[in-house]
């Protein structure tokens, strides 16, 4: 249709008085032409257009005396209405804020996996309210600008395809972002508003469902704090000694020795890569406790003739450790025979404590084909240098005896020297181990005489041994295939890893063998030199000091009572954690989710308070029907530009044309484009609120 001049008649205006007393035209139903008449029920339509419940309306339409198509009210202004309105934001709002809340809460489930279908049908469920309502967000921004000011025709679109990702890249959108100076220069930040904000609400409403099930589903491996047990044992230095003899707990027998070869030989647990565990059991604790030893390096490093290895590294829980935790009680239950296999399967249980543990480093050197006038040299602390002795034969002559022949080989094994570093402040212990082959009954003088027999090869290793007491976590993870009488049953008790100790906490261990006559025994080298003289002496010591503390347990003495009430007090926490499934706000794919969430909740949180201040709602123009129904009874545009739109649009320019929703003399609304040449005469005006087109 074009636009014409309108008769004289149609525009004839009516007083409030001949308004107030005109009769309804048609069966006591409102005139549906008539722009003095008002429906009735607005409220209740309103509410059933804005939640697609239109057929409801069919229904009910005989109880309410509803007419076919009223008159219907664009712009609400009433805060009930938008109350009403809110509770279609305010169901998946809820959903939203409820998890971000278990997620910053780290709320723990349970033990038990959850029910996954249940979980994923309320995801989908809660997708589809959030979609809902941002598109009723973006709905309303256009709206709005297309009543009170002008929008780009492509802007149209944005609203009525809201889960298409294409129109971010289409000329639709492009449209959007062409400011028209003379049209929307008042306007200008709500297009810039506007501009910025539907491409973010079509992005949220492609992203919140997959961040919703994210977000929904409980991670497996969630730890809950089920108790903690604090217990004072006396003072620190008591229990952990800074200084040790065979007084004072270091009980270094061939009891010790052979443990340390039978877990070195026939290890309980599978060897990794550059570390390797095995398991010790602690007879009166009925408990196993885990021995770590490392090697970074076996092959060694060498210096003209002398080799310098890296050592190795040994640790494991002291026996206190392991009689510190007591059996996990399963006073959840009503018995242990009642638990099935599912609930046993799920219910795993860490215990753990911070309290030292021995630390134990070696570092070794080793040289050959060497005689009585060469140089004893021996490692420094620092591992990457050495230090001059003594000359050989000085250091010969303490070496009493031939040795030890070894019966598979011609080598024979002399007894060790041990000393201590001659470097200022230093703790270490040294030991120098020799021996030779082709020397059988000589001692380890004659066999440094190659005079005496040139055939003699003498070989010796130096090693430097240091100890500390570390603090750190040790755990012990409950055995979930044994089940006793009343409780569970812990597992073997362990250190963090050796590469991953912190070395902050730790205190040097100054150790005295005097008296312990079975470290100069030269089998006793043939025992570790079955695996290696490092890794067997880091073992060896590990294994004594760990004993320390249950060694010299008992009534402490009166000489400590000064220090029974100091900070040195030895206070441990046995703390016993269950992990089961949870929510926190890791990893990194949590951590966006709750990104788009707490995105969608601010938006939907910003329209409601929106509403409910200005008390301004609507639900015309909520399909591409209507907005079809819209134009079908606009007029067409007079301007040359236009061109042939009718099969489709191309141009950009054509998208970018601003269009509004005005009303005409007639009362009827219409899709006007600001730059038609008739606007201005055809007695167009904005829509009012509360009133009915």
């Amino acid at each position: 249709m074009e636009r014409r001049a309108t008769p004289e008649h149609s525009s004839t205006e009516f007083s409030q008085e001949n308004m107030a007393i005109t009769p309804l035209s048609v069966k006591g139903t409102c005139d549906s032409k008539d722009p003095a008449t008002e429906p009735t029920n607005t409220g209740v339509r309103d509410y059933l257009r804005h939640n697609r419940l239109q057929v409801l309306g069919k229904i009910l339409r005989r109880w309410l005396n509803w007419t076919e198509e009223p008159r219907k009210i664009v712009l609400h202004r009433s805060r009930k209405l938008a109350a009403w309105h809110c509770l279609l934001h305010l169901v998946p709002l809820s959903g939203a804020v409820t998890l971000l809340v278990l997620r910053f809460m780290n709320y723990w489930v349970g033990s038990n996996p959850p029910n996954l279908t249940k979980i994923q049908f309320a995801a989908k469920i809660h997708e589809l309210l959030m979609q809902i309502s941002i598109v009723e967000i973006m709905l309303c921004i256009v709206r709005t600008e297309a009543i009170f000011g002008y929008v780009p025709l492509g802007a149209l679109s944005g609203a009525l395809q809201p889960t298409q990702l294409s129109y971010l890249w289409s000329l639709d959108f492009w449209s959007m972002l062409h400011l028209d100076k003379s049209i929307v220069r008042e306007r200008r930040l709500r297009r810039l508003a506007m501009a910025a904000a539907i491409p973010v609400l079509l992005i949220l409403t492609a992203v919140v469902g997959p961040s919703s099930a994210v977000l929904m589903f409980p991670q497996p491996g969630m730890p809950m704090l089920d108790r903690k047990d604090t217990t004072t044992l006396g003072p620190l230095e008591y229990y952990f000694p800074s200084s040790l003899d065979y007084t004072r707990g270091l009980n270094m027998t061939w009891a010790n020795f052979n443990e340390t070869l039978r877990i070195l030989v026939n290890p309980k647990v599978v060897k990794g890569e550059d570390e390797v565990s095995f398991r010790t059991f602690d007879d009166e604790s009925s408990r196993e406790s885990v021995l770590r030893t490392y090697s970074p390096n076996r092959d060694g490093v060498e210096r003209g003739g002398w080799t310098m290895r890296n050592g190795a590294t040994a640790t494991m829980p002291t026996t206190l450790t392991t009689r510190i935790f007591e059996p996990y009680p399963a006073s959840d239950f009503a018995s242990a025979s009642s638990l099935n296999y599912a609930v046993r399967n799920h219910y795993n249980i860490t215990a753990s404590v911070i309290m030292p543990h021995p630390v134990v480093q070696v570092q070794c050197f080793s040289g050959h084909d060497v005689t009585a006038s060469d140089d004893m040299l021996c490692p420094k602390d620092s591992g990457d240098a050495f230090a001059i002795v003594e000359n050989l034969g000085l250091l010969a002559e303490q070496v009493p005896g031939w040795g030890v022949q070894n019966q598979d080989s011609r080598k024979q094994m002399f007894g060790p020297v041990w000393g201590n570093s001659p470097e200022q402040d230093s703790q270490n212990l040294l030991v120098w181990v020799f021996h030779s082959s082709n020397t059988n009954n000589a001692t380890l003088i004659q066999a440094l005489d190659h005079k005496t027999n040139p055939n003699f090869h003498v070989e010796y290793v130096c090693c430097s041994v240091s100890a500390y007491w570390n603090v750190a976590e040790m755990i012990s993870v409950v055995d979930r295939e044994i089940f006793h009488e009343v409780s569970l049953r812990l597992g073997p008790v362990q250190t963090e890893e050796i590469v991953s100790l912190p070395s902050t906490n730790s205190r040097r261990i100054s150790l005295n063998i005097t008296g312990l006559n079975t470290l100069w025994d030269p089998q006793f080298m043939w025992m570790l030199k079955t695996t290696s003289i490092d890794k067997g002496l880091a073992a060896a010591f590990a294994l004594a000091l760990a004993e320390v503390p249950t060694n010299i347990a008992g009534p402490i003495p009166d000489t400590w009572s000064a220090l029974k009430m100091t900070n040195e007090t030895l206070k441990v926490t046995a703390r016993y954690t269950m992990y089961g499934y949870g929510y926190s706000t890791d990893p990194t794919s949590i951590r966006l989710s709750i990104a788009v969430i707490l995105a969608y909740s601010l938006a939907a949180v910003a329209y409601m308070v929106y509403i409910l201040i200005t008390g301004s709602t609507s639900t015309s123009w909520n399909s591409a029907v209507e907005i079809v129904a819209l134009a079908l009874q606009s007029k067409k545009p007079e301007y040359p530009d236009l061109g042939h739109t009718a099969a489709g649009i191309d141009s950009l320019g054509t998208l970018r044309q601003n269009v509004g929703i005005r009303v005409n003399r007639s009362n009827e609304l219409e899709l006007v484009f600001a730059s038609d040449k008739n606007l201005d005469r055809g007695g167009l005006r904005k829509i009012e609120r509360n009133r009915a087109y």
